[in-house]
């Protein structure tokens, strides 16, 4: 699918941007306040969705209530806390670095040996355990930085980068963000960057995920919001074994995105709140 085409598509998911600030600001706001915590923990990767997440943070209770940390881990991959400490300045938030790399290192060697998928998955949960520390040490809950690209293609460790006590991007695909970026003043640089998780040396999201961001989201926008049969679909153009992939790794991601399976036997259960409670108020 050419470029010109591929913009066409993309266009329905344009939305007023102001609007869109003030909505996810206010739903930040709303979901701290529920927490009786002062301030939010976050990490910045120096990528597009954290410097988003923050930004709206900051919007939504200010900077003196934005803990950034950078977790990279530079004896394995690039070292991007340059990066996040120059969004951090734009962005007008302290950011601390914090390089996992020793916390890596510590792991026993496994058997059998680990390779970089796996490797990038301690580092994943290594990098969130830091922020959940550190949440307890500010009074504070972290905030999510998944997009809804990524929840989409289940592209995220549990435990790891999944992890957060809520997540004001998970409604907007990437295309969006890099939209919502640009209404709110986000330097071009860091709007052009190549997506990376950071867990090994060269790696990339579209590569790792085997469709580009800007094919994936025109097509889940019609599969997953739009509700489209597939004749319908196919008819715009979309090629087949891209689509395939995309519903493929979907259901096969399907338990990432739902809660731990509790086996219920009798009485309460798991998430609900019993009426009666409120008696002891």
């Amino acid at each position: 699918m050419d470029e010109g085409r591929l913009a066409e598509l993309l266009q329905p998911l344009k939305r007023d941007w102001a609007e869109v600030e003030s909505t996810l600001s206010e739903f930040i706001r709303t979901q701290l306040e529920a927490t009786g915590l002062p301030n939010l923990v976050l990490g910045l990767s120096g990528g597009l969705d954290s410097a988003v997440s923050c930004a709206l943070a900051i919007r939504a209770v200010g900077a003196e209530h934005i803990f950034a940390y950078s977790l990279p881990a530079a004896a394995f991959c690039a070292d991007s806390s340059p990066e996040a400490i120059k969004v951090a300045k734009h962005l007008g938030v302290l950011a601390t670095a914090v390089d996992i790399s020793p916390m890596v290192k510590a792991y026993p060697n496994p058997e059998p040996s680990m390779d970089q998928l796996r490797r990038g998955n301690l580092m994943a949960r290594l990098r969130m355990m830091v922020l959940y520390d550190r949440s307890k040490a500010h009074q504070a809950v972290v905030v999510g930085t998944s997009n809804k690209s990524e929840l989409i293609m289940g592209y995220g460790t549990l435990f790891g980068d999944l992890a957060c006590a809520f997540n004001p991007l998970g409604g907007l695909y990437k295309t969006q963000i890099r939209w919502l970026a640009e209404h709110l003043g986000l330097p071009g640089w860091l709007i052009k960057k190549t997506p990376s998780a950071g867990l090994w040396e060269g790696q990339t999201d579209e590569e790792e995920m085997g469709i580009t961001y800007p094919l994936l989201d025109a097509f889940a926008y019609r599969v997953f919001d739009l509700a489209m049969g597939r004749d319908e679909v196919s008819a715009l153009g979309f090629p087949e074994d891209k689509c395939r992939l995309v519903v493929r790794t979907f259901l096969a991601n399907q338990f990432k995105r739902m809660p731990v399976p509790i086996a219920h036997l009798s009485g309460w259960r798991f998430g609900e709140v019993p009426p009666n409670l409120k008696e002891w108020l």
